[in-house]
């Protein structure tokens, strides 16, 4: 079983016809994924349900393991593309973990985001390596991306610290009292909740973390 961001076998990428059959057997296999569940998804109905053969299927993905890291990874870099642009990291620091905490939650509370977690949780006895498959694919790579960020706050003074504890300790804030109510049937955040949520998450941690000179001009100790 392999955990990485694996995809295509060599020989698949670029062609328009084994693109095409590559988006028609992702979307397959995550609204079967969805449907069906982790276990109960086997490669032979992914490929019916694409319209295609089981070969080709697994000349594009060589496992359902490696099916499922992709459609986890997709939704992930699709979520959270914008916070490697130029644009992003120029901004003020405030408003730069702004834009990660919108995005993070915009992933977490996406409602394949929420599906996929019940799946996982729900599966994790039959098949122990999905949570290692999320793991790898969702949130270390979530983590990375927001500890690039956090990494150009680092870089311009605002924060010291180690990026990838910054990141963690932001993500685990940001992620509580959403997943609280969600899990609970509460009613969920509102468009100006959630960014009042997350503009308090971000100034706890760039106060948490201001270099020792700005955190005693902030505290106004000498």
């Amino acid at each position: 079983m392999s955990s990485q961001h694996i995809t295509l076998r060599p020989g698949t990428r670029g062609r328009p016809s084994d693109m095409t059959k590559h988006a028609a057997i992702m979307t397959a296999a995550q609204k079967l994924f969805m449907e069906n569940g982790y276990a109960a998804t086997s490669m032979e109905r992914i490929a019916e349900a694409a319209q295609v053969s089981k070969l080709t299927v697994y000349r594009h993905f060589q496992s359902k393991d490696a099916l499922f890291a992709e459609a986890v990874a997709r939704k992930c870099r699709t979520m959270l593309n914008d916070l490697g642009t130029e644009a992003t990291r120029a901004q003020e620091p405030a408003a730069m973990l702004q834009a990660a905490g919108e995005a993070f939650l915009g992933l977490v509370l996406h409602p394949e985001a929420l599906a996929m977690h019940q799946i996982i949780v729900g599966e994790r006895q039959r098949s122990p390596e999905l949570g290692l498959l999320f793991f790898d694919n969702a949130i270390a790579f979530t983590q990375a991306q927001v500890s690039a960020l956090v990494g150009v706050l680092l870089a311009r003074g605002v924060l010291a610290g180690d990026p990838a504890e910054i990141a963690g300790d932001y993500l685990a804030l940001l992620r509580h009292r959403p997943m609280l109510l969600q899990e609970f049937g509460m009613a969920p955040f509102e468009d100006t909740t959630r960014a009042a949520h997350i503009a308090r998450c971000a100034a706890v941690i760039l106060r948490a973390y201001a270099p020792p000179a700005q955190a005693r001009s902030i505290s106004g100790t000498d």
